[in-house]
């Protein structure tokens, strides 16, 4: 029975039936944390029936969560879990491991690395390598990671925290090869062909034969100086090491080669020009080095070096014979001009060393110009004892020629002249009618157009030299002494024309070997008032 009272003392009773459970024991879930990392909150926690509890796993630094078990059963490496509906109790267990690297370690050919391959390491944690050349090979550089850091014998990485690379390159060591040839009885020691490897040293000893000496020794080609030992030192490179030994009858000569038998022969004329050119390079001692020769023509080479056959740009010269006695033979690809100088010049050394010096030069000339049929010039008029003709071309191409005629002390000078397109030449025309001897004339074709005589001339008693000049040709100038009017007769010779055919005025005012239109200024004085004399007669 439920009695009630209210407020104002009122009461009301009823049955009431009441039931009344105990209250409900709480549930536990324990914990369980691997090193490496933790679980929050750590256990055990007490949970009611029904209720819900979550859990964080989280790991240390260099670890990793490995897996997480719910009641010994793995729910993989999550790092929180939630229990919802707890109605047991429950375990939960957090497993973790270090973090793992991998460190690819690899060589090139030519050495080794010391641990090689894919190599696991955990976070934090060292590894050394150790790298070795293999044999003729040397380290070349050591990659981390593909940048270099040089030729290194050992490399650690003192705290792995990432996947690494290391990787050793290995080159060759250079290796050269020492050639020894030996020529003549003697030896070297050591003998090639030598391999070394660079940097290395090596002395070389050279022994004659008996009656023997060493005439050369070079490395390279280039000569050096005479001894029994050579010391190669830091070698780089490959070398040839050449060793000449003679007969001591040979080291003791002294003569160089000589050139014998040359055709054309030096200061030949009228050589055809389409000539060989031959030579002998001559010495019975100890020969001709083949390879010293050279040879020159007009300048240009047409023998170099020890071949048998050489070509240059201008022909093919061949060698024949022995050292003792060389014949060269020069075929050039075009013929040699009409009246030529030809210049060879010649050198060589003999197998002792001496040289021809100076080198042989010598010259011959080409043959001239052929001419064609003869031209008469004088007419059967002229008297008789004509003698010392002289030619020149005037500047428009005429050809004239000037000669004396007449017995000796009444000699008179004449002239004639054919254009370039006549077949025969004027009527001879005389230069003075003077009654004294007159020869030997001369003639010049000057720049202005004019043409000068000059001719010895005894109208004084004695020789003096008269001249007359023209324009034409056929109208002359009165005949003018170059003496003074003052200066007594003297005995005055006219000289020939020069070896180049080129004619000149030679003597005239003391200016020999000068032509007249070239004198100089003070000297043509003589010669102006030929040109302003307007009396032009034409001699008979």
């Amino acid at each position: 029975m439920l009695t009630v009272t209210d407020n104002d003392g009122l009461t009301g009773s009823d049955t009431v039936s009441v039931s009344v459970q105990p209250k409900p024991t709480p549930y536990s879930i324990n914990t369980t944390i691997g090193p490496g990392g933790s679980i929050d909150p750590v256990g055990p926690v007490n949970v009611d029936s029904g209720g819900a509890y979550t859990f964080t796993i989280a790991p240390d630094l260099g670890h990793e969560i490995a897996d997480v078990l719910i009641d010994d059963s793995s729910v993989g490496p999550v790092s929180s879990y939630e229990f919802a509906n707890v109605t047991a109790n429950h375990t939960i267990e957090a497993r973790f491991s270090p973090l793992a690297y991998t460190v690819t370690a690899s060589a090139q050919p030519g050495g080794s690395i010391t641990p090689s391959g894919d190599l696991p390491v955990n976070h934090g944690q060292p590894l050394s390598f150790t790298l070795a050349p293999g044999a003729g090979y040397v380290i070349e550089d050591v990659l981390i990671d593909g940048v270099s850091q040089g030729p290194l014998t050992s490399y650690t990485f003192s705290s792995v925290t990432a996947h690494r690379s290391i990787q050793a390159v290995f080159t060759a060591i250079p290796s050269y090869t020492i050639t020894t040839p030996v020529s003549g009885l003697g030896t070297i020691e050591p003998a090639g062909p030598l391999q070394v490897t660079a940097g290395d040293t090596i002395e070389f000893t050279f022994t004659p034969a008996p009656d023997y000496g060493l005439g050369a020794i070079r490395l390279d080609g280039s000569s050096l100086p005479l001894g029994n030992t050579y010391v190669l030192s830091s070698i780089i490179a490959d070398h040839t090491l050449q060793v000449q030994f003679l007969p001591e009858t040979v080291l003791n000569d002294k003569k160089p080669p000589k050139v014998t038998s040359a055709a054309p022969r030096r200061d030949d004329i009228q050589a055809r020009r389409n000539t060989l050119i031959s030579l002998h390079l001559v010495d019975e001692a100890s020969g001709v080095d083949p390879n010293s020769v050279s040879i020159a023509v007009n300048g240009e080479p047409i023998y170099q070096g020890g071949s048998a056959d050489y070509t240059s740009t201008t022909g093919i010269c061949r060698r024949y014979g022995s050292p003792a006695d060389y014949a060269y033979i020069y075929q050039a690809n075009a013929p040699f001009n009409f009246d030529h100088e030809v210049r060879v010049d010649v050198s060589a050394c003999d197998a002792a060393g001496n040289a021809m010096a100076p080198p042989c030069s010598y010259a011959f000339a080409t043959e001239m110009h052929r001419f064609g049929s003869a031209t008469e010039v004088t007419p059967p008029t002229i008297a008789a004892g004509q003698e010392a003709p002289r030619t020149v071309c005037d500047r428009a191409g005429a050809l004239w020629v000037v000669w004396h005629a007449g017995l000796e002390g009444a000699r008179n000078i004449y002239i004639a002249g054919k254009s370039p397109t006549a077949d025969t030449f004027s009527p001879p025309v005389p230069l003075g009618s003077h009654v004294a001897d007159q020869c030997h004339p001369v003639i010049a074709a000057a720049n202005d157009g004019y043409l000068y005589v000059a001719w010895q001339d005894k109208r004084r008693g004695n020789w003096d030299i008269y001249i007359s000049s023209s324009a034409d040709g056929l109208t002359w100038s009165t005949p003018t002494s170059l003496a003074p009017t003052d200066t007594p007769p003297r005995r005055t010779n006219l000289p020939g024309t020069d070896r180049c055919r080129q004619h000149r005025l030679a003597g005239l005012a003391g200016q020999s070997g000068r032509q007249l239109g070239h004198l100089p200024s003070q000297l043509q004085r003589p010669f102006r008032h030929l040109r302003r004399d307007r009396h032009r007669h034409r001699p008979g």
